[in-house]
């Protein structure tokens, strides 16, 4: 995943894969992710992967399943899954 630009005044970014049409009641969080510094313009492929290494500072929050990783049936977001990018 890559993205390029950000606001003014942007510290740091945030990405969350969230389902909410998973059959919880509540949705599932596939991956949350924060702290990812300004200077990075993406994320390569399989970094959510369980012992996986992020940017030093970036931090895994726990997924739908308690792990810090990403949790699905794959590297693929589902349809059905929303994708957010922030800034703080």
């Amino acid at each position: 995943m890559n993205w390029t630009g950000g606001h003014a005044g942007t510290q740091v970014r945030v990405l969350t894969t969230d389902d909410p049409n998973a059959p919880t009641g509540s949705g599932f969080r596939h991956w949350a992710v924060f702290s990812i510094p300004t200077s990075a313009t993406g994320l390569a492929q399989g970094v959510g992967n369980p012992g996986s290494t992020l940017h030093a500072v970036a931090t895994q929050l726990n997924n739908g399943s308690g792990q810090r990783s990403f949790s699905g049936c794959g590297l693929v977001i589902p349809r059905t899954a929303a994708c957010s990018r922030g800034a703080l």
